[in-house]
């Protein structure tokens, strides 16, 4: 995601650490390498590093845990909860953070049986909320200081892991909807996935591309907030080769590209300093590579 690793004067990268069956939110300087962790290890139990967001300017980080959407000051060691969770009924996508720090948002959304959460088995927890019907999304906003919950909008048979603040404006959301029976695995085969919440309407409308294939995945705001980024499976699958499209917030196409004979996983995400787009796969499985936009 576009703003989300570097501090604005570029000192410092933050990251997630998973090591030793424990997890961390760790800074580095970028011309020494030194690390330093910003919060305790804890057990990561499940616990994914790249849960995490960065106000660039404010110089929070917000991650998850198990019980909470947390946050850490990387030059205070502050730390603040945001949100507890409570893990037996809900879950919390990864938060978005507005770069000064006053917003924050994030989906809500509700977990399987306990057998089911934990065995691990994803497909089993797809199937449960296809045959049940009781899957829904709640996006919410809150800020640093604790400000009670706002309900921006509400969805059911959905789910959503990611929601990211435009850059520059704090009113468009971008964020993913899963639907039934494969939800984030590939969705229903109809549905477009990528959309973008409006503040000023209160609701969401798709970013779908010109190809009509409606999974997309990794998608971004370009470093302006002028664009979304994203790449797709041409087919059902990895293996059916991927396209990549440059998409307004107002649903425009402005660029896109096929690629059918591209079988490698990889991510897409917007370059800052010029007109292309940074792939770490899907065309080649061993090269970092810019795709321009012309």
């Amino acid at each position: 995601h576009s703003y989300t690793c570097f501090t604005e004067d570029v000192k410092h990268l933050i990251f997630g650490s998973q090591r030793g069956g424990l997890f961390a939110v760790c800074k580095a300087e970028v011309t020494t390498g030194a690390i330093t962790a910003l919060t305790v290890p804890i057990p990561d139990g499940g616990l994914y590093s790249d849960e995490m967001t960065f106000a660039s300017e404010a110089g929070w980080v917000l991650y998850n845990t198990h019980t909470a959407v947390a946050a850490v000051n990387i030059d205070t060691l502050e730390e603040r909860v945001v949100r507890t969770v409570d893990p037996a009924v809900e879950r919390v996508s990864i938060p978005g953070i507005t770069a000064d720090g006053k917003r924050v948002a994030y989906t809500v959304f509700p977990v399987p049986p306990p057998a089911i959460m934990a065995s691990g088995d994803t497909p089993a927890e797809y199937r449960y909320f296809t045959e049940n019907r009781n899957m829904w999304i709640r996006l919410m906003e809150t800020d640093l200081n604790g400000a009670p919950e706002r309900l921006l909008y509400e969805e059911k048979e959905c789910c959503c892991g990611h929601v990211q603040y435009a850059p520059g404006t704090s009113d468009l959301l971008l964020m993913d909807k899963g639907y039934a029976p494969l939800f984030d695995w590939g969705s229903d085969g109809v549905r477009n996935r990528v959309h973008v919440f409006d503040r000023k309407t209160g609701g969401t409308r798709p970013l779908a591309p010109r190809c009509g294939k409606p999974f997309q995945v990794h998608s971004t705001w370009s470093f302006d907030g002028s664009r979304v980024v994203y790449h797709g499976w041409l087919g059902r699958n990895n293996n059916s080769g991927w396209y990549y499209c440059i998409v307004r917030p107002d649903g425009t196409v402005e660029r896109e590209f096929e690629f059918p004979g591209a079988a490698h996983y990889g991510h897409v995400s917007a370059s800052p300093d010029r007109p292309a787009l940074i792939l770490d796969g899907n065309v080649t499985p061993d090269l970092l590579m810019w795709l321009y936009m012309d």
